[in-house]
């Protein structure tokens, strides 16, 4: 039988994890490996993992920190793995879930300048299996499937007892500016937009009736946080709306780290539409775009991000914009390119709940596929 087949051994790296539930307990070692304030990727920042990631959580969520060191003498530190665990994932019932996650969409890479990707995902991985409590289901999102470190991951898994499905988890919109200059990206933008943002910027900040207001620094945020509190209230609500505990911390963390750049359109005095964006080392990348719910008089959505494009690009100088999972159409306008994201889900075959949640996500999945592939091999269609 399939369950009887035997999995290849571990081979024995010589790391040990050791896992944390607070930042503030946390080695210097440890913590030397998140850049600092200001330099590299915001979202591997200490100052990310004190505040938006906690700010987060879901009530019964808590967050892991697993380190991974050399075994020796000289245990020098070699990745930092952030992860959510939860015994209320509405996915997997009652299941220990491990979640290796990164909001906003960002690639999910252990934090650390010089890993080994295979050696670490493999530690990491015995270290779960190994606890008194072991996880029922682990996954991690979103990945870049181009990156070493999501075969490693999976591999890992694999090794270690899990029964591991991927699937799609978001398409990221990009555009590449590197060397360009604002006018030159717009020339590359479909007709009819530039020909509808001809129109209405003349219309709204010719004729005085637009005003663009770019609140960068932690002052101005506080100056402008009732304004933002009232844009994102009128804006139409997503199913999991962000809490403003979150929302503001986004903003804190990313403005003292002197790379926020948020962006708000007024019409007539009021405002109507937002846009919220980091830097993340040579690209823009977008995190958040409101708008006002009945506001259809003007396409004030294009008009923002022409205004805050041409800041990236001809201020920053970015390389990158990255729209992120957002409207198809809108994106499409505004970024030719396109990355898939993927997502894993690993189910532990020597717990119940992991059998379990096999037989719900990946068994039954592919027997509701099976039909269908039937029906393709008889009208000799390729899947």
């Amino acid at each position: 039988m399939r369950d009887r087949i035997a999995l290849p051994e571990a081979e024995p790296f010589p790391l040990r994890v050791e896992t944390y539930y607070h930042l503030d307990n946390l080695s210097p070692a440890a913590l030397a490996l998140c850049p600092a304030v200001g330099d590299g990727d915001l979202f591997s920042s200490a100052s990310w993992l004190a505040g938006p990631a906690r700010a987060a959580l879901l009530p019964g969520d808590g967050l892991q920190l697993h380190v991974v060191h050399e075994d020796g003498l000289s245990a020098r530190c070699v990745a930092l793995l952030p992860a959510v665990y939860s015994r209320l994932y509405g996915s997997h019932p009652g299941a220990r879930v491990l979640h290796f996650m990164q909001r906003e969409e960002q690639p999910y890479l252990p934090i650390g300048s010089q890993v080994q990707h295979a050696e670490v995902a493999d530690s990491v991985v015995r270290k779960l299996i190994g606890s008194e409590r072991p996880v029922d289901v682990v996954r991690a999102s979103p990945l870049d499937p181009d990156h070493p470190f999501t075969p490693a991951m999976a591999q890992a898994l694999q090794r270690h007892g899990f029964w591991i499905q991927f699937y799609r988890h978001a398409r990221s919109h990009h555009a590449q500016v590197a060397g360009m200059a604002f006018a030159e990206y717009l020339a590359q933008r479909p007709r009819a937009l530039r020909e509808t943002l001809e129109l209405n910027t003349r219309l709204l900040m010719h004729g005085g009736r637009g005003e663009f207001h770019f609140p960068c620094t932690p002052e101005l945020v506080e100056d402008v946080w009732d304004t933002f509190c009232l844009v994102v209230s009128r804006a139409p609500q997503a199913d999991a709306p962000d809490s403003l505990d979150y929302l503001r911390e986004v903003l804190m963390a990313s403005a003292e780290a002197g790379v926020l750049r948020l962006g708000i359109f007024s019409l007539d005095g009021e405002p109507v539409a937002m846009q919220l964006w980091v830097i993340v080392g040579n690209k823009a990348r977008c995190l958040r775009i409101w708008s006002v719910e009945g506001q259809r008089t003007f396409p004030v959505d294009d008009v923002l991000t022409q205004l805050i494009a041409l800041c990236l690009i001809d201020g920053d100088h970015v390389e990158e914009l990255e729209f992120g999972d957002l409207d198809e159409a809108f994106a499409r306008a505004w970024a030719g390119g396109v990355r898939e994201r993927l997502g894993l889900a690993a189910f532990n075959r020597r717990t119940l709940r992991g059998i379990r949640g096999a037989l719900r996500h990946i068994a039954l999945g592919g027997l509701a596929a099976a039909p269908r592939r039937l029906w393709r091999r008889l009208t000799g269609r390729r899947a």
